[in-house]
């Protein structure tokens, strides 16, 4: 298995290192999935996540090309700020979700899935030989960091040299995060108002501890998988092999925002613009347990003995006090307020389907 540069911290801290996606990481620290998870909610956590994909695109026709292999419209875009998007296959299944951030239309840099990151490569890198851009794959030459929670401003603005009190979510600038010449965004995937941070790999241990003791005064704590995952699924974020896979569309997967009709042609147009006019026979929701029972990934919904979809992704909600999860289910019985039932270990656990997400974006607060 790979390791990040914070391997030795996170073991030192107390880190409970299982494999993720070929890595070994922190599913979570002394605090527990629990605390951690709670702690990011009021006041701020940080993440590892070095292991994810980063490229770079540059070249006269970059535009052109991500319009082409993204399903969302950069016209909509301006200079300093990202974009969510999901790249498709033509039959309308998702290859990855990613964020991509535009310096100018020549040049932009891409966030994606780390799982998914030689596959990714591979089909950038395919359809790009028509554009003639330059793609560089520097995943293993940086290291990343994603500092979360309603404190993560004034962590931040202790140590980077530019003003983030008005940078708005998805925008991103350029400056030193003590010292390290750093690319940071307003971005993140806990339903938080927060930042994700890019710089050299060799510069990771320097960063994380400056992060950490610029945080300590706004309780700061480190926070593993365990909780990044239940974070996730509150503010009903899709995770790819979950909620998203070569089998599902984004239409499917309930973010049919992040596909736009656009003036020029995509790959996976044509299915995926019908399946938003038209609608899809399954759709993933948000569901709520209405006992104290736990839901899982896989798990089939039933409606009258009869399966009707199953959990993509299922959890205990640390906010709520509950099972939650996110489950793609035929859209006959998707209304919100339907009660349906999933299958337990043999067992029928009652769920109601939910049309919101379970915590909303918490901005930061004025």
């Amino acid at each position: 298995m790979k390791r990040t540069p914070l391997f030795e911290s996170h073991v030192a801290l107390g880190g409970k290192m299982i494999e993720f996606g070929g890595w070994e990481m922190p599913v979570n620290y002394t605090n527990g999935i629990l605390k951690e998870h709670l702690n990011t909610r009021q006041n701020c956590g940080i993440f590892d996540i070095s292991h994810m994909a980063e490229f770079l695109v540059n070249g006269e026709k970059a535009t052109a090309f991500l319009q082409h292999v993204m399903t969302n419209d950069l016209n909509l875009m301006v200079e300093g700020k990202g974009q969510y998007a999901c790249i498709c296959y033509p039959h309308g299944g998702t290859v990855d979700d990613c964020f991509y951030y535009r310096y100018n239309m020549k040049k932009y840099r891409i966030i994606a899935n780390a799982s998914n990151k030689e596959k990714d490569w591979q089909w950038l890198l395919k359809h790009s030989k028509d554009f003639g851009v330059t793609l560089q794959n520097v995943s293993d030459q940086r290291g990343r960091l994603s500092l979360q929670g309603p404190n993560a401003e004034k962590t931040l603005m202790k140590i980077f040299d530019k003003d983030v009190s008005n940078l708005q979510r998805f925008f991103f600038l350029d400056g030193k995060v003590s010292g390290v010449e750093s690319f940071v965004a307003r971005t993140g995937y806990t339903g938080e108002d927060g930042f994700e941070v890019s710089f050299p790999i060799t510069e990771t241990a320097r960063v994380w501890g400056a992060i950490l003791d610029a945080g300590r005064e706004y309780s700061l704590m480190p926070v593993g998988l365990g909780a990044r995952d239940t974070l996730r699924l509150e503010a009903c974020y899709s995770l790819y092999g979950h909620e998203l896979n070569a089998d599902i569309s984004p239409i499917e997967a309930g973010i049919g925002w992040a596909v736009k009709q656009k003036d020029v042609p995509f790959i996976g147009d044509k299915i995926l613009l019908a399946q938003k006019g038209n609608g899809t026979t399954r759709t993933i929701k948000p569901v709520e347990v209405t006992g104290r029972e736990i839901i899982r990934a896989g798990q089939e919904v039933m409606l009258e003995s009869h399966k009707v979809g199953y959990v993509t992704s299922g959890t205990y909600s640390p906010s709520l006090k509950r099972g939650i999860g996110l489950a793609i289910i035929s859209s006959d019985f998707t209304n919100p307020g339907s009660e349906l039932e999933v299958d337990v270990r043999g067992n029928l656990v009652r769920i109601v389907v939910r049309n919101e997400p379970f915590i909303k974006y918490h901005s930061k607060s004025k």
